[in-house]
């Protein structure tokens, strides 16, 4: 069996679930070469992929190159360029009975809490007052609209580059809130589309939104629709 070594020029979230997603689509082609620099993510990778064929033993290896540009999102990988890539793995957290609350999980840094009392007082005033718990130690809130839970969890070292507990919950939730981050897209908007979980947003004419999001003054009355098989076509390899 055909031999792969992965060039990586990080260990990024974005380098992993490309590698992950060339795994789980080769995973009967190819054996993988572990490495140094690729033990990291196929250590992470084989307990998700059990079955998976791995190798210490160099052997005339093909090289599948890997890059990233985290600003655009931009990903490559081997003959495929796409925005993000996703596994399909991630389908088998999709259910179908959803909580009708909105839902948000994530570090509250001082800038984001300001962006979540915009976002909650166009939505709910209840909760916008009751939120204010959140600046006094408490980490969670579960009001009348809204799930927030304030978790360094996504920056965990085992959680990092996958969270089943996180896509759990997520996919329990009819709603998601899902304010920018470091730039101005975000993993928990494309993670919420695969998980049939509609996305909210203060600013729903952002560009980065390519598959439609719903204003917080929407939400009770709102005509979204998943456009499955683009939202697939786009994500997964």
């Amino acid at each position: 069996m055909k031999q792969i070594i992965f060039n990586c020029p990080d260990n990024k979230i974005q380098s992993f679930l490309a590698v992950l997603s060339y795994c789980e689509k080769h995973q009967k082609d190819y054996t993988f070469l572990i490495t140094n620099k690729t033990e990291l993510f196929l250590s992470r990778i084989k307990q998700l992929i059990p079955n998976l064929i791995t190798s210490d033993v160099l052997d005339n290896p093909k090289n599948i190159y890997v890059t990233i540009d985290h600003a655009k999102p931009l990903t490559n990988i081997d003959n495929h360029s796409k925005n993000l890539i996703f596994p399909k793995l991630i389908l088998n957290f999709k259910k179908h009975k959803k909580i009708d609350k909105v839902l948000f999980i994530g570090l509250i840094t001082p800038k984001r809490f300001f962006i979540i009392l915009r976002f909650l007082w166009k939505l709910d005033k209840r909760d916008f007052i009751k939120s204010f718990v959140l600046l006094i130690g408490f980490n969670e809130l579960n009001g009348s609209s809204v799930h927030i839970i304030n978790s360094k969890r996504g920056r965990q070292a085992d959680n990092k580059y996958w969270d089943q507990s996180y896509y759990e919950l997520l996919s329990n939730y009819k709603y998601c809130f899902c304010p920018p981050g470091d730039f101005k897209w975000t993993y928990r908007y494309y993670e919420s589309l695969l998980l049939d979980v509609i996305p909210v947003v203060n600013d729903i004419n952002c560009k980065s939104l390519k598959f439609g999001a719903i204003h917080p003054l929407e939400i009770k009355n709102n005509n979204f629709s998943f456009n499955i098989s683009k939202i697939h076509d786009v994500l997964f390899l």
